[in-house]
């Protein structure tokens, strides 16, 4: 057989074999099987039980921490009482007092407050403590100093309780 026969029959079978691939990458896949639902919901073992952790163990943490670079904890923060003066003036308003058998209240708005605040004695409102509730008047002191807050009358008057 001569080279010319051979070549067009390998050629012709070549062209079948390009041909038979084309169409079978133009072909879609099959569909994947349907897989079935579980009937109820889905049950996952519990997570396995931590063992607790013992805090004395921990204390290696705090006196040589990883991150500082001597490895030593850092050194308390020193608090200076002058630092933060008291303040000088009293900004609040005297609105009511409340004095009954149970207890006594005082009904204040501090200056720069869209609300009245609710305190009894003994407590502190705008760094000021409240030594005394009666009647018309309270008693406010701040380390030495003291100042009585009396309620207004119609006018805008400071006045005292008129049993005095």
């Amino acid at each position: 057989m001569s080279r010319l026969p051979r070549l067009a029959i390998l050629g012709v079978a070549l062209a079948g074999l390009v041909v038979l691939q084309v169409r079978h990458q133009a072909e879609p896949p099959p569909p994947p099987a349907p897989v079935a639902a579980p009937a109820g919901p889905a049950v996952l073992p519990p997570p396995p039980r931590l063992a607790p952790v013992v805090l004395t163990g921990l204390s290696d943490m705090v006196e040589r921490p990883l991150f500082s670079p001597d490895r030593r904890p850092p050194p308390p923060a020193k608090i200076d009482p002058a630092a933060a003066p008291p303040p000088a003036t009293v900004n609040l308003t005297l609105i009511g007092t409340i004095v009954t058998s149970h207890g006594k209240l005082a009904v204040v708005m501090p200056d720069k407050a869209a609300k009245a605040e609710y305190v009894g004695e003994g407590e502190v409102v705008g760094g000021w403590r409240v030594e005394t509730i009666e009647g018309r008047e309270i008693r406010l002191t701040n380390g030495p100093r003291s100042v009585a807050l009396a309620l207004r009358d119609g006018s805008g008057e400071r006045r005292r309780d008129p049993k005095r």
